[in-house]
């Protein structure tokens, strides 16, 4: 399957090259081709010689395996073109989060807080063991000890030997309690059920009442929520030889479905049905108390599997969403979606094979697996920055020669080739497991805001301490979200939110922006190597943790009906700039000081009141009738550009620009459905971009990708 995977490549690159499009350090002009091409004889020689040719550029490049000689016969028409895929990241399971996945409410609840036994239920209070470095081995205890293999206690109240109230120097007995759906208002109002198995104690307090003793078997219960800062949930007492278990805490209107058969609430299915692929952090690291360092995920038996008490996100300090690997699948199977992992950063390869082996199983044959190393190597807020540095330097990696002629460790060299191996490891391990790569879309972690440095990950390909077996990725991945420079907020003389979307405005449309600038070469980057240039997170980025005023006009910002056509504008320019694939970041998400990411602010939002997800469902009926394999070629005096053909189209559009900037395009021609060419006699003796619009009455698609001569 490698062979197949760098023929493709190689189709891909000669598309590239037949419509003058390889990227902004290569460009071709094949006037004199299409002279030659009128002989048939020549024709064949010259695709042999161009074959050959590239043949070897990809060899250099660190693709191998692809024989000269077999590509006899090579087509000048660019392979099938598709428009770029618009995917989302789904939220994690935390207990603040207002996207709510389960109809089990329990399984995003907050890990467990050990508190004094004595404490009245619903009240703080002063809490039981806190975290300090001193105490984190009665936390390691409790964990091996206390709580079972699916993390229940065994057995409420607890006395954990060794461990005396602090203020009476006697032992002090314990219980948990947890909480759900923190701080939040917009969460499921109405009657929810409380089922658990075992015999014990518990109350429910905050937004809704309920205390509630069970005596073995099955215990339900029900109880009113009115939501307002979340739910409480305090396990008073369980019986050590019948221990309380299987907690549920099941929504409005599904007591009596079958969890194990439809996890899922409904309305998060029907909301995400949009989207494909779905992106997922993976978990590096399982926080069993909240009041506890997360430990760390390295091994399979430390994962986070279905059966367990809850699926908790990474925790102070740590990584990840607590999306079990099963979840995953299922969802995407259940939104028919492809699925995209984030791995987690210090996983094993016997972590990645058996990950491997149970998407294999679980996630429909279809679907493909967007696999990328981690996410943002290169954030030194984040742990795995600092994870891959030190494993980097570990295994020698990132030499450079220093201005004494002497060989010298960089850290930022070795952690960018620990990003590329072990980005490569997990490649193969995943095409072993699947004996093939035809589902697999293998992509490198880059960095949206250091050209350089993405420049650095791609010649990481070519070093031997990398990439011994010359393995050739996918992608390049990016995170090009947009927002305002900050010396353009400081020049408003009035900060409100008309003001600020005025600034946006204006800079979507300046030709000379540094940030997309930015992009444009950043994607250069990627086609220079035939890589597909992917976004790993995009949308908005207005986030001001440091200036409340700053924050309140971001989060109006983001709630505008504007915020619509910005993010079609936004969205649609990277279909133009050759974006195969885009994740918005994120699905659902509260709005505030820290952002306003989600697409959606919280599940059950009004639709009409959500213009950036409006704008993202828009989008994607946009791309669907979007003209697809554009070429434009420039003979002596006129450019020929021609495309393909759309079902149902009344019209078409071709638009002109001098830079790459499809925004401030003019139209230079409408074409009538049954035309697919336009020849441009009036383009300057310079270089031009083009784009393609379709039309079906008062419909418009977005611009078609992009094409330089």
């Amino acid at each position: 399957m490698k062979n197949n995977r760098q023929q493709r490549k190689f189709s891909n690159l000669w598309g590239q090259l037949s419509a003058g499009d390889a990227g902004s350090k290569t460009r071709f002009h094949f006037n004199l081709l299409r002279v030659l091409t009128n002989n048939p004889f020549v024709t064949a020689i010259t695709c042999f010689i161009l074959a050959f040719i590239a043949a070897l550029v990809l060899n250099m490049n660190g693709i191998h395996g692809v024989n000269p000689l077999a590509l006899s016969v090579v087509s000048s028409t660019p392979t099938a073109e598709t428009n770029m895929s618009v995917g989302i990241h789904v939220s994690p399971l935390s207990d603040w989060t207002p996207a709510i996945p389960f109809k089990n409410l329990f399984k995003q609840s907050r890990p467990w807080y050990v508190v004094p036994a004595n404490l009245k239920a619903g009240e703080w209070g002063r809490g039981g063991i806190q975290r300090n470095k001193k105490n984190e081995a009665y936390f390691e205890k409790l964990k091996n000890n206390w709580l079972d293999g699916e993390g229940y206690p065994k057995e409420v109240p607890y006395i954990l030997e060794g461990y005396n109230d602090p203020e009476t120097g006697k032992p002090m007995p314990l219980r948990v309690r947890t909480v759900m759906q923190a701080d939040n208002s917009n969460y499921p109002a109405g009657i929810y059920t409380l089922k658990f198995e075992g015999s014990g104690k518990i109350v429910i307090s905050q937004d809704g009442k309920l205390e509630v003793e069970g005596t073995g078997g099955t215990t339900i219960a029900e109880f009113n929520i009115t939501p307002k800062k979340g739910i409480a949930l305090d396990l008073m007492e369980s019986k050590a030889s019948d221990p309380v278990r299987n907690i549920q805490v099941i929504l409005p209107g599904h007591r009596n479905d079958d969890l194990t058969q439809a996890p899922f609430n409904p309305l998060y299915i029907e909301r995400l049905k949009e989207f494909s692929p779905l992106r997922f952090f993976g978990n590096a690291t399982k926080p069993v108390f909240a009041n506890a360092t997360p430990q760390k995920i390295v091994a399979w038996a430390d994962r986070i599997k279905p059966s367990e008490v809850r699926y908790p996100h990474g925790g102070k300090g740590g990584w990840g969403e607590g999306w079990p690997l099963e979840y995953m699948a299922e969802l995407c199977n259940e939104v028919g979606a492809d699925l995209w992992w984030s791995t987690g950063y210090a996983v094993s390869d016997e972590y990645i094979r058996n990950a491997a082996q149970l998407l294999k199983e679980h996630l429909a044959p279809k679907r493909k697996i967007y696999l990328e190393y981690s996410n943002e190597i290169w954030n030194s807020q984040f742990p795995q920055f600092h994870y891959v540095t030190k494993e980097g330097i570990a295994q020698g990696l990132g030499e450079k020669v220093n201005k004494q002629g002497n060989i010298e460790i960089s850290d930022k060299l070795a952690r960018i080739d620990l990003t590329v191996k072990r980005s490569l490891e997990i490649f193969q391990i995943f095409r072993e497991v699947f004996a093939s790569d035809e589902r697999l879309v293998e992509v490198i972690p880059g960095w949206n805001g250091a050209p350089d440095y993405n420049e650095k990950l791609l010649a990481a390909l070519d070093n031997p301490k990398v990439n011994a077996d010359k393995l050739q990725p996918d992608a390049l991945a990016l995170a090009p979200y947009w927002g305002i420079p900050k010396e353009n907020l400081e020049n408003l003389p009035n900060l409100t939110v008309d003001s600020v979307l005025e600034v946006a405005e204006n800079y979507f449309k300046q030709d000379e922006n540094e940030r997309y600038n930015r992009v444009l070469e950043n994607v250069a980057i990627a086609k220079s190597r035939g890589l597909d240039i992917l976004a790993y997170e995009s949308g908005q980025h207005f986030a001001a943790p440091q200036d409340s005023k700053l924050a309140d006009v971001f989060v109006q910002v983001n709630r505008d009906p504007r915020m619509y056509e910005l993010y079609l504008s936004y969205f649609g320019r990277m279909n133009a700039w050759g974006f195969k694939t885009v994740i918005q970041f994120s699905y659902v998400g509260g709005y505030g000081k820290y952002g306003s990411w989600g697409a959606l602010e919280y599940l059950n939002q009004p639709i009409e009141e959500a213009h950036k997800y409006r704008a993202l469902l828009k989008l994607k009926e946009q791309l669907k009738f979007t003209p697809v394999n554009v070429t434009a070629t420039r003979s002596e005096n006129s450019v020929e550009i021609n495309w393909q053909g759309v079902e149902a189209a009344t019209s078409y559009q071709v638009y002109r620009h001098t830079v790459n900037n499809p925004s401030n395009a003019t139209s230079i021609a409408t074409v009538p459905a049954q035309t697919t060419t336009f020849t441009d006699k009036a383009a300057e003796p310079a270089t031009n971009y083009y784009w393609v619009k379709a039309y079906k009455g008062d419909e418009e698609s977005t611009y078609s990708v992009g094409r330089q001569v």
